[in-house]
């Protein structure tokens, strides 16, 4: 039943209301409102106190017969000339929402969905009948980290959405009414909202049964999903649960429907807002690495992930919101296709004006974007959206290990307490023009995506050897390698395709396993464009593992720290199980990432000052952290989300380079050609030479800037040559999710509020200052991400005062908000927390890598020979895992894997086609017998003395093995380089093109050679 509105009703209402109601008209009209309240604009809701507001109820519940979930006092705004009162004139009835209001909401809101579901061909949310009762989108007898699932839990909120919207128009709810009177409506007294809300998130829920790692009868460990970390409030901080704010949000109708300009027109677009304010030449940072760029986007992704209804439901992955609006002849105009497609809950496409420079070229009108699904509330209370997190918001390794048991299961090899792992591919495909009894071959990914390789061809007992050099081979669409022969007529010829089969007599593997195959959804996160069919993306804790190379390889480095300290655990603990051993060495790797984060990371990113200012300093050794506070809500807030923790896209830069052991760069590729696109980890060696790239690559600057290849390629598919635009998508975010301008921001910062584009003089460059007062109508509809990425940063800090305020704040939240902090008592012995206070990013590469022997002591800061010199990795401090034996265990004799490495080279090779066999291979390549082609160099022409290695005799049977390739001596390889150097001059440009890839591939094979040997001392000859 629907509350009165006409004036006659009004009328009698007031009547009721009777003296108490005159007397606050007569305050009113004074500018003073009762309970608390007073009148500031035009309109205003009056603020009750708690025991006015339950008088009112009472009143209203009595009128209407039935208890009143909300009741509300008639609004009244100011008027000259009005019957009601001295400048008074009513403007919405007294309210009182019930029960029957708020199960009506629900059917009409499922009717509706149904409705649209039926015309749009999809069915990916649960139907709803007008009978809500008898229908629910999951059982809500079956509550785990699984169930009801994030799509299920995305089915109800946004039916409790729409029904919160169909109330707030019914009643006329004004904004305050909308965000502070409107949640009071929740499960705990609504029967119709709790049979929709979801057991996990009602008040008095219990700990999810499979989510408590138990063991020895005590509870010792965080809980994976990230319920019950607090046991007040169960379900802060958790998977499926709403992400926090700092602000109220700002949605255009309080509800769900985008942020629009301070005067109600549409914000300008965000591509041309991107465009004009984040597309120029970006620089470069002398001070920091890579590392923290990465770092950065790990730490991200481990304490929040987004849901979009296309991650979750198979049949909506495709959805183009750009299909309909590029069709429509409205679609140039922002409020043509923005407010056609405002109603439909998953698009907000993003406008490309035609004049666009870059996208007008290729006739694009519009990029896709889906929103973000929404979330339920605690005791799933209606009001205003929340974005959902699917992961936990504590810096729990989620990204590692899943949020889920599910993803968890999946990851786990289930002995040792280790984690699946995949080992470095054995068998390289690679291409010669004939059958040989003897071949040799190192795999390398070059520029182009596809590979160089160079192939030893040796006839045992011949008394000559030919070199033969695969060239700038390429990756065609069956991903075979295509090779070119150096003949001795000088011409370089296509030729078929072998598979080299490689193998190894080493009691260990020489490189250390890679992140286990994403066999399960191969295309899922990263893009396979026709390779093999046994050729998988990698599986992580987190879908977005494949996302850049770099980010892929950390995750691996994290993958590989876990199983070292649950063998460790398992070396001095013997008697120790599976379980046991993965949540110890879980629980270590957890702490380890926290401290490196506070330790490192925050103090790079927001400087000392903003330490002590938000508490976010560490404790001292011998001592525990008192900070934690089961008041505090960790949860991850929208604005950190949407905006700030962004900053780190400014600092990307445009190309990945790779560097060898020695700090040497072998190579720098465009980013785009490495997004999603993680497999050039596959080939042995070549992880090393990312990790090295972390270190040693220099990152951009913190400025608006941002490269073209995310803000023009980013995600770009083959065959295009345009991609997705980074910062558009940020700034459509934000709008999305109900974030304010960046103003209002400030304000809750402490900083002045601008009343005009003049008075951020001095926050950001002239250039900046002039370019949004050209693209924004008033300093009021500044995006956040724009205004924060913009400011000039803080003194000692990577970021300006805003981002640097609300990262802060979270991170804080973080620390004092979780239960399961490293530093709480209970977690570590003294002992123990002190040794992982030892632990720091450069030994974490050190221990992780498989040949890096040093690195700057401050990994994410680049290497300086005065205030941060290379060290040795042996040198740094190490975490002493002795501190975790217990009881009836023992120290187990450890074996250096690198020196075994050194002491057993042998190793065999056989190459495989459909009509050769395997054969074993001779060492006799170029072995002292003179070239066959005569532009070549005579072997005896090349001083061996200045490469530091004795000739050998031709009877001599060297080992062959350097690595998990057969691969031929350094000083094979260091004559070869310098043959096809001299063969190169008399080649044409062509030639010289593909020779040149090959030449770099052999320097790389070099490089490795001399890493894996004493390369410095003289060869014996006998």
């Amino acid at each position: 039943m629907q509350a009165p509105r006409e004036s006659k009703s009004l009328t009698r209402s007031l009547c009721i209301v009777s003296i108490a109601t005159m007397a606050m008209v007569i305050m009113i009209s004074l500018k003073w409102a009762p309970f608390g309240g007073v009148l500031v604009g035009a309109q205003e809701t009056f603020i009750l106190a708690d025991h006015q507001y339950e008088s009112l109820r009472n009143h209203y519940s009595h009128q209407r017969g039935q208890p009143c979930l909300v009741a509300l006092p008639a609004i009244v705004i100011q008027q000259h000339d009005s019957a009601y009162g001295p400048g008074l004139a009513p403007s919405r009835p007294a309210v009182c929402i019930t029960e029957q209001d708020v199960e009506l909401a629900l059917e009409e809101a499922a009717a509706a969905r149904g409705a649209t579901m039926s015309t749009s061909g999809g069915n990916h949310h649960h139907h709803w009948s007008a009978q809500l009762q008898a229908h629910h989108p999951y059982t809500k007898s079956v509550q785990t980290s699984e169930q009801p699932s994030a799509l299920e839990v995305i089915s109800s909120a946004e039916l409790v959405a729409q029904a919160s919207r169909i109330l707030a128009q019914k009643f006329s709810l004004s904004e305050s009414e909308i965000l502070y009177e409107l949640p009071k409506i929740d499960a705990a007294n609504s029967a119709a909202l709790a049979r929709v809300c979801p057991d996990f998130l009602e008040e008095n829920a219990e700990c999810l049964a499979d989510d408590q790692p138990v063991l020895e009868g005590n509870l010792r460990f965080r809980p994976l999903s990230g319920f019950c970390n607090n046991v007040h409030e169960k379900s802060w901080g958790a998977a499926r649960s709403g992400m926090v704010r700092f602000l109220a949000p700002d949605y255009q109708d309080s509800i769900w429907a985008p942020r629009v300009a301070r005067d109600g027109s549409p914000l300008p677009s965000a591509r041309v807002i991107s465009f004009v304010l984040h597309q120029d030449t970006p620089d470069y940072d002398s001070r920091n690495s890579m590392l923290g760029v990465v770092w950065g986007q790990f730490i991200n992704h481990d304490i929040n992930l987004g849901v979009r209804v296309t991650d979750e439901a198979e049949q909506m992955r495709d959805l183009d919101c750009c299909k309909r609006v590029e069709d429509s002849s409205t679609s140039t105009a922002s409020a043509g296709y923005q407010q056609q497609y405002r109603q439909a809950c998953d698009c907000y496409p993003i406008e490309i004006p035609k004049s666009d420079p870059f996208y007008g070229y290729f006739g694009k009108k519009c990029m896709n974007f889906v929103r973000l699904s929404p979330a339920l509330q605690p005791s799933c209370s209606m009001g205003p959206v929340q974005a959902m997190n699917k992961h936990s918001s504590y810096l729990d390794g989620s990204s590692i290990y899943g949020s889920n048991t599910g993803t968890l299961r999946r990851l786990r090899a289930y002995r040792g307490g280790l984690l699946r792992s995949q080992p470095v591919p054995t068998t390289v495909p690679v291409t010669i023009t004939q059958a040989t009894p003897a071949v040799s071959e190192e795999g390398y990914q070059g520029d182009d995506g596809g590979g160089s390789a160079v192939i030893y061809d040796s006839t045992a007992g011949a008394a000559s050897a030919v070199a033969l050099a695969v060239a700038a081979s390429e990756t065609n669409q069956a991903n075979t390698h295509q090779g070119y022969l150096v003949l001795d007529n000088d011409q370089l010829l296509p030729s078929p395709h072998y598979s080299i089969n490689l193998s190894t007599t080493t009691s260990e593997p020489l490189f250390k396993d890679l992140l286990p195959a994403n066999d399960y959804a191969p295309d899922l996160g990263c893009e396979r464009r026709n390779r093999p069919q046994g050729l998988y993306c990698f599986d992580a804790g987190d879908t977005r593992a494949n996302e850049q190379i770099q980010l892929a390889s950390l995750h691996t480095i994290m993958m590989r720290e876990h199983n070292r300290l649950a063998n460790g655990l398992a070396a001095i603990n013997p008697h120790w199980s599976d379980e046991r051993l993965f949540q110890e060495a879980r629980k270590i790797v957890g702490a380890e990432l926290q401290h490196i984060t506070y330790s490192e990371f925050f103090p790079l990113v927001l400087g000392k000052e903003a330490l002590l200012e938000y508490g976010l300093q560490l404790a001292p050794p011998g001592q525990y952290s008192l900070s934690y506070d089961p008041k505090i809500n960790a949860g991850v807030r929208v604005e950190f989300q949407a905006a700030a923790f962004r900053y780190g896209h400014s600092l990307v830069p445009g190309h990945i380079e790779r560097y060898n052991k020695f700090h040497q760069q072998i190579e720098s590729v465009r980013l785009s050609k490495l997004l999603k696109q993680p497999f050039d980890l596959y080939f042995p060696g070549v992880l090393d030479t990312y990790i090295m790239g972390l270190a040693d690559q220099r990152s951009g600057r913190m400025d608006a800037a941002m490269t073209t290849e995310v803000a023009n390629h980013l995600f770009e598919k083959p065959g295009h040559f345009f991609g997705l635009d980074l910062a558009a998508i940020n700034i459509q975010r934000a709008r999305d999710m109900g974030v304010s301008g960046y103003n209002s921001y400030r304000e809750f910062c402490g900083l002045h509020r601008a009343k005009d584009f003049d008075d951020l003089t001095g926050t950001f460059s002239n250039k900046t200052l002039f370019r949004m007062a050209q693209v924004y109508k008033h300093v009021d509809d500044i995006d956040l991400f724009t205004g924060g990425i913009s400011e000039y940063p803080r003194a000692g800090a990577l970021i300006g005062p805003t981002f640097s305020c609300l990262i802060a704040k979270q991170a804080a939240l973080l620390k004092r908000g979780d239960r399961f902090w490293y530093e709480n008592p209970g977690q570590f012995s003294l002992e123990q927390l002190d040794e992982i206070r030892r632990h720091t990013s450069a030994r974490l590469l050190c221990d992780n890598s498989d040949d890096l022997e040093d690195i700057q002591a401050k990994a994410m800061l680049m290497p300086d020979h005065h205030t941060n010199p290379r060290v040795r990795c042996h040198s740094l401090p190490s975490i002493d895992l002795s501190k975790w034996r217990e009881p009836g265990g023992y120290q187990k004799e450890v074996y250096d894997v690198r020196q075994q490495q050194q002491n057993l080279y042998s190793a065999t090779a056989s190459v495989a086609t459909s009509a050769t066999a395997a054969a074993s291979v001779s060492d006799t390549s170029l072995g002292g017998y003179a070239s066959p082609n005569p532009s070549l160099p005579q072997i005896s022409e090349v001083p061996l003395h200045d490469t530091g290695i004795t000739a050998a005799t031709t009877t001599e049977r060297r080992p062959l093995f350097r690595g998990p390739l057969a691969i031929p001596s350094q000083g094979h390889l260091t004559l070869l380089v310098h043959a096809l150097q001299q063969y190169q001059k008399n080649q044409p440009p062509y030639e010289q093109h593909h020779l040149h890839s090959a030449l770099k591939s052999i320097t790389h094979i070099v490089d490795h050679l001399v890493d894996v040997s004493n390369y410095r001392q003289v060869r014996s000859t006998h």
